[in-house]
């Protein structure tokens, strides 16, 4: 008998509403997906930038995605993101 796994994708697909539709949109329909699953459109796009940036950057995305994967309130998590990335933005303002 063999054992079923989920990776991370197929995990993000069950828990968080309209990932899986917005994974497998066409390029048209999306921003009306993203309208209607905030939390499905904001969990790719951390998805998405986990190596964009410098060494700081990529801590922040890198924190918000374990903390998403570690099924923490997206809520919390896109303050946090927030939060960190505008301190980052006002510490490197004139770089």
């Amino acid at each position: 008998m063999a054992i079923r796994t989920l990776s991370t994708t197929s995990l993000f697909d069950f828990c968080i509403p309209g990932m899986d539709m917005l994974r497998s949109a066409s390029p048209e329909s999306i921003p009306e997906l993203e309208v209607q699953y905030p939390d499905a459109a904001f969990a790719l796009m951390i998805a998405g930038n986990l190596f964009v940036g410098d060494r700081e950057q990529n801590e922040i995305h890198q924190k918000a995605n374990t903390a998403i994967l570690n099924g923490e309130s997206i809520t919390g998590v896109r303050f946090k993101y927030d939060y960190d990335l505008e301190s980052y933005l006002l510490r490197h303002m004139w770089d």
